[in-house]
């Protein structure tokens, strides 16, 4: 698929530079409302991968995408003029993904150094946190308490070195997605779950039987783009500070998590963003 340059690029040619901007602007209707950043995959579309199994961030309700994180991405292409168009991929292609020009951008992920060095990312969408989850019979109460035991991580997740890393003798498997990693704890196949709070809550409502503990700080989110697309980025990185400033992330904030108050981190990254 040919890239976009950008927003006249590739028009056809007519007799006279009059004549050329003003078929522009009739196809367009004008160059402020149909202008698409350097980059994108497609004239008028921002291409975005997400994942299904991650409710409420992310699933599908109606054969339409659906979450949290699906209507800060319509926010964020709305600021763009341009249409969102979501791709449902697995965890692990997301990156490669949008580092092979597949998609623009994805719902926001884990910005690890290694991450870093595979896509550009623009700044926090959200700083996040991880949570443990075990059966109430088998309580894994801590974090270090996963020594020895099998963890059910989400395959590609940056959480695997994490635990890893705090946990040497942990063993981690991976699940291609959160039904599955569920469902292993469920029957006994692994002793954890370790996936961030809101996931967490979600299962909970689903799997009486389970109970969280530990819950650590992790890092944060931001949305990933194609290193050689700077233009891209900084577009990307302008749309997200206004949705964060003008209110529409804490509306966002406050329907999904009632009663928890916004990341001190995040009012620090956004000065001026409202509290929920």
């Amino acid at each position: 698929m040919k890239r976009q340059l950008g927003t006249y690029h590739k028009m056809m040619k007519v007799g006279t530079t009059a004549l050329m901007m003003g078929l522009a602007l009739t196809a367009c209707g004008s160059s402020s409302s149909s202008a698409n950043p350097d980059g994108t995959l497609n004239k008028g579309q921002l291409v975005i991968a997400y994942r299904s199994d991650d409710k409420p961030a992310s699933y599908i309700s109606n054969n339409q995408a659906a979450g949290y994180a699906i209507e800060l991405m319509k926010s964020i292409a709305a600021q763009l003029h341009l249409t969102p168009k979501f791709v449902d991929v697995a965890f692990n292609s997301i990156l490669p993904g949008v580092q092979n020009h597949q998609y623009d951008t994805s719902i926001g992920v884990l910005a690890t150094p290694a991450r870093q060095k595979q896509v550009g990312f623009t700044t926090p969408s959200d700083f996040t946190f991880a949570q443990l989850i075990s059966k109430k019979s088998a309580e894994i109460a801590t974090i270090s308490d996963s020594a020895g035991k099998t963890v059910a991580i989400t395959s590609g997740s940056a959480l695997i070195p994490l635990l890893e890393a705090k946990v040497p003798t942990v063993k981690v498997k991976e699940f291609p997605k959160i039904p599955a990693s569920a469902n292993a704890l469920e029957i006994g196949q692994v002793q954890g779950l370790f996936t961030g709070p809101l996931t967490t809550k979600q299962l909970l409502s689903q799997y009486p039987d389970l109970t969280a503990t530990q819950t650590i700080a992790i890092g944060f989110d931001a949305l990933p783009y194609p290193k050689t697309d700077a233009a891209l980025g900084k577009a990307l990185n302008s749309a997200l500070a206004t949705v964060m400033k003008n209110g529409t992330y804490t509306k966002e904030f406050k329907q999904f998590e009632p009663g928890k108050t916004l990341p001190s981190q995040l009012l620090s990254q956004y000065p001026g963003m409202p509290q929920a």
